[in-house]
């Protein structure tokens, strides 16, 4: 008997997979972990990202209760695009020992199970019902080249992992004390007893992330839709960096923005890639003194106070003589903003 335990829907939806009907349970505390009980056998799948690397490990513990055989076959769907872009079936893959390489991109896999290439094929009817909702591409397309194949003899218990990333030869164990240490040491810096705290310090730490493009950390409003926003980095950096004695990431963060502060004006968003950064945006640069008066509350680093001073004084002076999007200052001392269809506010 051959069961799905991914749930997956289709354009056609007799092709659907149900695996949530197997599923008994899940739970998350530094990493998410699905249960499944098929056929007298229960899989815990559990996954890990390696924090500051593309590195994914999964890892799938099968405890098998049955007096047959149970074999777990693993269809990684493969797309070697930017985020957002449609995979072409033009698009070559090749598998070199325990390297997949397309689009210039190279992927590497560790496994304790069997990886078997396949025939390259292309499955272009996967649906997406939230993004429907949504308006966006609802249809994907994901290109599928090899499987990893684990064997679990009858009343035996045994683990499959898999590691995917950009170095070779790394181990699902490592991946996982690199979170667990992690997660640990952000408990610790922040300094919570209260439990609630102690969850949303590291649930706040999932917002951040290097931006290659500035060299630097920053705040993302909400992966994978929306990026970085300077009005939504602003107040989320207190909550997110301050409270929580992230304070180098905030000193790295609000250097970022003082870089590319432009006629008094913060960029409202870093476009991904070599785009400029767009400045529509009349309240990221109030926000932006804002923030630094927080963080100096928190830190007395009065260096970074004398640094950004310049970048202060130049909001203010363009807020008053008036600067781009119809921004400037009114004679009883109110701002006004946007002119012609300039998004400048919510």
């Amino acid at each position: 008997e051959r069961v799905h335990i991914s749930s997956q829907d289709f354009t056609n939806q007799e092709e659907r997979e149900e695996g949530y009907l197997c599923q008994t349970g899940f739970t998350y505390e530094d990493y998410p972990q699905w249960s499944y009980l098929v056929c007298g056998v229960e899989i815990v799948r559990t996954m890990v990202l390696m924090q500051g690397a593309n590195t994914v490990g999964i890892s799938y513990e099968i405890r098998n209760h049955s007096d047959q055989e149970a074999v777990l076959e693993v269809y990684p769907h493969l797309q070697f695009v930017p985020k957002g872009a449609l995979l072409s079936k033009e698009q070559a893959f090749t598998i070199e020992g325990a390297r997949i390489s397309s689009n210039g991109r190279n992927l590497h896999v560790s496994t304790n199970g069997e990886l078997q290439e396949l025939p390259l094929t292309f499955h272009d009817n996967l649906y997406y019902a939230y993004d429907a909702c949504d308006g966006r591409r609802e249809v994907g397309c994901t290109a599928v080249n090899h499987c990893i194949v684990f064997r679990v003899s009858p009343r035996e218990t045994k683990t499959l992992w898999m590691v995917y990333g950009i170095c070779p030869g790394t181990k699902f164990e490592d991946i996982l004390h690199n979170m667990e240490e992690h997660r640990s040491s952000l408990r610790k810096r922040a300094g919570f007893e209260n439990e609630a705290a102690r969850t949303l310090t590291v649930s706040a730490y999932q917002f951040i992330s290097y931006r290659a493009s500035t060299a630097n950390q920053t705040l993302l409003a909400g992966f994978p839709f929306f990026e970085d926003w300077g009005r939504d980095t602003m107040i989320a950096l207190a909550g997110c960096c301050l409270v929580t004695k992230q304070y180098e990431t905030a000193k790295s963060i609000l250097q970022t923005f003082m870089t590319y502060c432009r006629k008094g004006l913060m960029p409202n968003l870093f476009p991904e890639g070599k785009e400029a950064p767009m400045y529509n945006t009349v309240d990221a640069s109030l926000l932006f003194i804002i923030a630094v008066y927080e963080y100096f509350n928190r830190t007395q680093d009065k260096v970074l106070v004398k640094s950004a001073y310049q970048t202060m004084m130049e909001i203010i002076d363009w807020y008053v003589k008036g600067t781009d999007f119809g921004i400037q200052m009114e004679e009883d001392g109110l701002l006004r903003a946007g002119k012609d269809y300039d998004q400048v506010t919510w």
